[in-house]
């Protein structure tokens, strides 16, 4: 399922949040302007390494847009502040289906593990 944010002009939005994660990630989102002209704007990535600090980087707002978290990147935000009315298009996240999946396996294998346990 896709999100779709109106920005407008010169008003920082957050547009992902992650906390708690390690896992390397690609954010990927895309910008149309409302007015049918061309996109303009900054992207904003903010990372939280927790002992090492912050870290954070900023790019031009582009029609494809794509940000890459890191493994140190336990807390992660990506905020765009547009300079002209723009919508962002942010698809869902990919992981999404992989930490469900993961969540099953482990259910699985635990159930599987008492079921074992009990029928001694």
């Amino acid at each position: 399922m896709t999100r779709t944010i109106t920005l407008e002009p010169g008003v920082r939005t957050l547009v992902f949040r992650r906390r708690f994660s390690s896992l390397p990630q690609v954010f990927e989102f895309s910008a149309a302007a409302v007015n049918g002209g061309s996109v303009a704007g900054t992207i904003e990535r903010v990372g939280s390494r927790w002992i090492l600090g912050r870290t954070h980087s900023s790019s031009p707002l582009l029609v494809q847009n794509e940000v890459r978290k890191g493994y140190w990147d336990t807390f992660f935000e990506v905020f765009v502040t547009a300079a002209v009315p723009v919508q962002v298009v942010v698809p869902r996240a990919r992981l999404s289906h992989r930490v469900l999946i993961g969540a099953l396996v482990v259910a699985v294998i635990v159930a599987a593990g008492a079921a074992m346990y009990l029928a001694r």
